[in-house]
């Protein structure tokens, strides 16, 4: 094959290129693996430096300071020996509180297990608290069961569904006068006002409204009377007298506590600008308030004994 000049050129040429690649090339890897290597080298001394190093130490700040060893056991609040009735419902962690210096949540048990509230008697019930440090403290009082007073059986489910409130209700060792208070504030805090009641009688409507606990003036008044007849309080009723012929009915009692020699009025429905009713009330109280509304408590007023006027 004849070669011209030119061609002769080109083949030099090509011939210089590819003498450059494989130049750069070696270059190229040489630079590279000794990156590779320096990186390595560097890693190694990194580690070894490291792990020569002694370790960092820190100083708590206040928050991290450890608290002072808690010794103080909680306390209880509350605690005082009690007398209930024979076969009433008690809770014993009623009214009964733990507080603690440090713990916010303290845990406080009870034990009543030797109490037998079906028989009369006096009985001691075990209270306990302890912290999150493990103080423990440990405290007792003594219950006493008195017999039930009312000793007139029930005579029919009105007067069972009456027992079963006063059960609850009633404390030994108030006087008949507070016991008659906590009656006026169980009705008026438990039987709520609606236009309607059980008129066939007296106690009929009390059932139902112990039943239902709602109903009307009358369904107030007939509540109040069973228990109190329960009681052995002596009650009698009044019945408003209407203004006009279109005038609602109202209904109350006039109780005595002391045994009928006087007498107040006793109303539990609920009025308006009279949140706290009207319990063991003077006539004068009773018509000043009736004379601002209406004459909401109108009367014949021969046909009752007067109050005192205290």
């Amino acid at each position: 094959m004849i070669c011209t000049e030119e061609k002769l050129r080109e083949l030099r040429r090509e011939r210089k290129r590819c003498r450059f690649r494989r130049n750069a090339l070696r270059s190229l890897g040489f630079v590279v693996g000794t990156l590779a290597l320096t990186m390595a080298l560097h890693m190694v001394c990194r580690a070894q430096c490291i792990a020569a190093e002694p370790m960092p130490t820190f100083s708590r700040t206040e928050e991290q300071e450890a608290r002072p060893e808690d010794r103080v056991a909680p306390v209880l609040t509350g605690l005082a020996d009690r007398t209930v009735y024979q076969d009433s419902q008690v809770d014993f962690l009623e009214g009964v509180g733990v507080q603690d210096n440090l713990d916010p949540h303290p845990y406080m048990e009870v034990d009543d297990s030797s109490v037998d509230l079906s028989k009369c008697g006096v009985y001691e019930v075990r209270y306990a608290a302890v912290d999150a440090s493990g103080n423990t403290l440990k405290a007792s009082v003594h219950v006493t069961v008195e017999p039930w007073p009312m000793t007139q059986p029930p005579q029919d489910g009105a007067d069972e569904a009456a027992d079963a409130v006063l059960r609850e209700l009633l404390l030994p060792g108030n006087s008949l006068r507070e016991q008659v208070e906590r009656v006026h504030r169980w009705v008026q805090n438990s039987i709520h006002y609606q236009n309607h009641s059980d008129r066939q009688s007296w106690k009929q409507a009390a059932e139902t409204a112990l039943t239902t606990r709602a109903g009307d003036c009358y369904a107030y008044f007939a509540v109040s009377k069973l228990l109190l007849t329960r009681l052995g309080v002596p009650t009698i009723d009044v019945e408003k007298v209407k203004n006009d012929p279109e005038d609602s009915e109202h209904f109350w009692s006039l109780v005595s506590v002391d045994g009928g020699e006087t007498y107040y009025h006793f109303d539990c429905t609920p009025r308006v600008g009279r949140a706290q009713g009207f319990c063991l009330v003077t006539d004068g109280e009773l018509d000043a308030y009736s004379r601002a509304n209406n004459g909401s408590h109108n009367r014949d007023t021969s046909l009752y004994p007067a109050t005192p006027e205290v």
